[in-house]
């Protein structure tokens, strides 16, 4: 893997200190963070490891979907750390972006692509439980870029391949049972179940594995977009509301997945490091 100097930002210098060599260096860093929320082929680093309370705390600060990983409060300069007057800015985090070098082959790249998608699978398959919700990868124009589901299984392995939808869900594959739900109207961030019957989804599809619904049960639980819908329709089709903080997850998991499609881009003055 390779990586550019120009992805470096300028650092402050600590007062009354002088520049540090190498800081403009993947190799004169020595704590690297390899955290799945950065994204594909990125990695958060610092030049020194430090385990002092402040550091630590700050790293356990809740991550805000829809935020650049740069502006994420865990990744934040922690000004109070034991190393700031020694190093200044030349100890806050930086999210490097990895790129394939000009000797990485296709095979390679696929290679690494299939062991990335794998541990998805087995990482949503542990966390996915009968008849919880959550959100599916989907290429239809007709949304956002993902389904919501209800899982109506835990996670277990196909015994043989089939059909569905025109695509192959091959033998050994990581499934689910799980039933669509779809938009109660256009643009509408309510959600019905239409009972249309299971469906097997891969788990290397899921983005979310677990949604946080609450099922309206009367009419006071509707907001006015759904004030026509009866009590029956409501027992019926347990109309819920998919909350801003899902979504921007969601939309946040369908970045990162978009990023494991990438092609090898070109960069100049660029460095070869092994990783």
């Amino acid at each position: 893997m390779t990586w550019t100097k120009s992805k470096f930002p300028k650092l402050k210098i600590a007062k009354n200190k002088e520049k540090i060599r190498g800081s403009s260096s993947v190799l004169s860093h020595y704590h690297y963070r390899f955290d799945p929320r950065l994204g594909h082929g990125k990695c958060a680093m610092r030049r020194i490891p430090c385990l002092c309370k402040q550091c630590c705390e700050m790293l356990d600060k809740k991550w805000i979907p829809g935020v650049n990983a740069e502006n994420q409060p865990c990744y934040s300069p922690v000004l109070n750390c034991k190393y700031h007057d020694i190093l200044g800015d030349y100890n806050n985090w930086i999210i490097m972006p990895f790129i394939t070098s000009s000797n990485t082959c296709e095979d390679d790249i696929e290679e690494l692509h299939n062991s990335i998608l794998i541990n998805i699978s087995d990482k949503m398959g542990t966390f996915v439980t009968e008849y919880t919700y959550g959100a599916v990868n989907t290429n239809d124009s007709r949304t956002d870029g993902f389904y919501i589901v209800k899982f109506l299984s835990k996670a277990y392995t196909l015994q043989q391949d089939e059909m569905y939808e025109n695509d192959i869900l091959k033998e050994g594959c990581l499934v689910s049972d799980a039933e669509y739900l779809t938009p109660a109207m256009k643009d509408s961030s309510w959600y019905i179940n239409t009972k249309l019957g299971a469906v097997k989804v891969d788990m290397k599809k899921v983005l979310v594995p677990k949604l946080d619904v609450s099922i309206a049960k009367s009419s006071s639980d509707l907001d006015y977009t759904m004030s026509s819908m009866t009590q029956k329709e409501i027992d019926e089709k347990e109309p819920f509301k998919l909350s801003s903080e899902d979504y921007d997850a969601i939309m946040d998991e369908i970045h990162r997945r978009e990023s494991v499609e990438f092609e090898a881009d070109e960069y100049s003055d660029i460095e070869t490091v092994e990783m």
